[in-house]
C-alpha cells in the first residue's frame, strides 16, 4: 500500500519538473488547477484519494471488481468529453502531432484498463483489482487528461 502511495507520488511529480506539456509530461489539468490553487501540496491529493480506495477494495470484497470496472469505465466517459472539447485548443497551443499522439496514448491506456477492469470483475483476484487500481492511478497522476492549450 505504502509502495503503491510513492508510485502514484512519483507518477504525479513530472508535472513540477515540465515547463510546459510535452509528451512524456502531457500535464493533467486537474492537476495544473490544484498546483495554481495549492501549490506543491497538489502532488498529495491524487496518492491520498489511492489509499482511500485501495482501503475500500480490501475491505468490501464482494464489489470491488465491480466498482474498479465501474470507476474506469466513468474515466473513459469524462475524459472522451474533456478530449472533445479541448482537442482544438491542443492542436492550436501544442500542436497536431502532441495533441494526436497524447490522445491516442490515453484511449489505449484507458480501453486497457476496462478490459483489465472487466477481468478483475468477472473473475475476482485481489491482486488483479490492486494491480488495476496501482495501473489506473498513475496513470491518472502521470497522464490522463493532458492540458491542452495556453499556459498563463
Amino acid at each position: 500500500m505504502l509502495g503503491g502511495f510513492l508510485l502514484v507520488l512519483a507518477s504525479t511529480s513530472p508535472l513540477f519538473f515540465s515547463g510546459s506539456p510535452a509528451i512524456w509530461a502531457p500535464m493533467p489539468f486537474y492537476q495544473v488547477l490544484l498546483a495554481w490553487i495549492v501549490g506543491v501540496p497538489a502532488v498529495f491529493v491524487l496518492p491520498l484519494v489511492f489509499l482511500v480506495l485501495h482501503w475500500l477494495n480490501e475491505h468490501t470484497p464482494s464489489s470491488r471488481g465491480r466498482n474498479q470496472f465501474f470507476l474506469v469505465l466513468a474515466l473513459i466517459l469524462l475524459n472522451i468529453w474533456y478530449l472533445s472539447g479541448s482537442f482544438g485548443y491542443g492542436t492550436k497551443y501544442q500542436g497536431a502531432v502532441h495533441t494526436n499522439l497524447v490522445a491516442g496514448i490515453n484511449v489505449v491506456v484507458f480501453l486497457s484498463l476496462l478490459v483489465s477492469a472487466y477481468l478483475a470483475w468477472r473473475r475476482p483476484s485481489l491482486p488483479h483489482v490492486r494491480t488495476n487500481n496501482l495501473v489506473l492511478f498513475v496513470f491518472l497522476a502521470w497522464y490522463a487528461f493532458p492540458y491542452l492549450g495556453e499556459l498563463p
